[in-house]
């Protein structure tokens, strides 16, 4: 079966997708000469009141932080969750261009299974993939919160492995784009040491069953994986089968 006709379709789809993205209207441009780092957060429409995030930006200092809520009633929010911390909020129809060019990171906390799946398949549609996906093209760090994969991973054991597969393509799919896990506990490293130091964090999101033989010929006998990571089953049952401990910091 001849698939370069389909490729072609999709390929010219994204760019198209793409390129809309971009001809966003402009707003003001940023200023050049400002040098204190910004940082641009993605609300989505749900975010929770007791999550680290909010601590961790309460003690940065240095850092001007620029929301994009999805409802109006989120800058009530923000204003309650982070006393005292200086912030600007902007509205949902605020251009994104602008807003996205202005940040010197890009960071979307409480990061959904959904957004996972447009950004990762660049089909976009809703702000917060929209967001990421201009943020790839200006070439910005993105910082992605992975706390809910965090949270699948400890029930993969109950979810269809078709499921599960799905999910580990996406997040290879945003390990290629050099997508990188936020850290909450390091967030002040990643923000202060800038976009090399950040990028020198990254770390790997999914296990394969491939990683997983190539530890066995090393001799190995545990992986250690960050929080947030995805074992694939078949490397999950490569691991129980040949006792290799699975080690979440």
């Amino acid at each position: 079966m001849n698939l370069e006709p389909l490729v072609e379709v999709i390929t010219r789809e994204v760019m198209e997708r793409l390129s809309a993205l971009d001809s966003t209207p402009a707003g003001e441009p940023p200023d050049p000469s400002k040098k204190q780092k910004s940082t641009v957060i993605l609300l989505p429409h749900e975010m929770q009141e007791e999550a680290p995030f909010w601590k961790s930006l309460g003690t940065l200092d240095g850092i001007q932080h620029n929301f994009l809520v999805s409802h109006p009633a989120q800058k009530q929010d923000l204003a309650r969750f982070l006393p005292g911390v200086p912030f600007r909020a902007h509205d949902p129809e605020t251009p994104l261009a602008p807003l996205v060019e202005s940040g010197d990171f890009l960071l979307f906390p409480f990061f959904t299974l959904e957004c996972l799946a447009r950004a990762a398949t660049l089909t976009g549609g809703d702000r917060v993939s929209d967001a990421l996906l201009m943020g790839l093209r200006k070439q910005k760090p993105l910082l992605v919160d992975l706390a809910e994969l965090s949270d699948m991973n400890r029930l993969s054991a109950y979810l269809p492995r078709g499921f599960l597969e799905t999910v580990a393509g996406h997040l290879r799919t945003l390990a290629s784009f050099k997508v990188i896990p936020l850290e909450v506990n390091s967030l002040s490293e990643q923000l202060k040491g800038g976009a090399g130091a950040v990028n020198a964090s990254a770390g790997r999101s999914v296990l394969t069953r491939e990683d997983v033989l190539k530890l066995m010929d090393a001799g190995g006998k545990d992986i250690r994986m960050p929080m947030g990571s995805i074992i694939t089953p078949l490397a999950r049952d490569l691991c129980d089968e040949n006792g290799i401990a699975l080690i979440f910091y």
